[in-house]
């Protein structure tokens, strides 16, 4: 088993990470401006990847959404009155988990603020550095993911390297 398999796996089992295995990704290419909907899931897979190499990505979420035609949609409305359309999972409790791999640094948003955020970067195309890991029903259940990503994440002295 994989350290990227084990660090999701802890997720799951240790409860409140929002179940992504079902759930699409509207997405954006900070440097070419493309938008382009992905399975949920596999994107914060790809960007814990990212993350644990220590590299980079130019490809942000913008949104996340309960299916793949939501999700689409908000592609075509993104500059309208309602940008990021119906569909968009969120709730004032749901906090997203972001990693900066050129920092080392894993930190929690909440996830509204994310969206309006993330938008304003995607749409002047700024990289934020910042990678989406994974989505909770809680703030404490992403900062208790923080903790646990760090003992799972190991340099071979037995030290967290993050």
């Amino acid at each position: 088993m994989s350290i990227d398999d084990l660090i999701n796996s802890a997720l799951k089992e240790r409860g409140g990470v929002l179940d992504a295995a079902n759930l699409y990704a509207l997405v954006g290419d900070t440097r070419t401006g493309e938008l382009f909907v992905l399975n949920l899931q596999d994107f914060f897979i790809d960007n814990l990847e990212y993350f644990r190499n220590g590299e980079e990505t130019w490809i942000i979420l913008i949104g996340a959404y309960a299916t793949e035609e939501a999700a689409r949609v908000a592609i075509k409305t993104l500059n309208d009155e309602k940008p990021l359309g119906d569909g968009l999972i969120v709730s004032p409790e749901f906090h997203i988990l972001l990693g900066n791999a050129k920092e080392n640094k894993l930190f929690v948003l909440p996830l509204k603020e994310y969206y309006i955020g993330y938008l304003g970067l995607f749409l002047y195309k700024v990289d934020s550095g910042n990678v989406a890991i994974s989505i909770f029903n809680t703030r404490d259940a992403a900062e208790d993911a923080i903790d646990m990503i760090r003992t799972l994440i190991m340099d071979e002295r037995g030290n967290s390297i993050i």
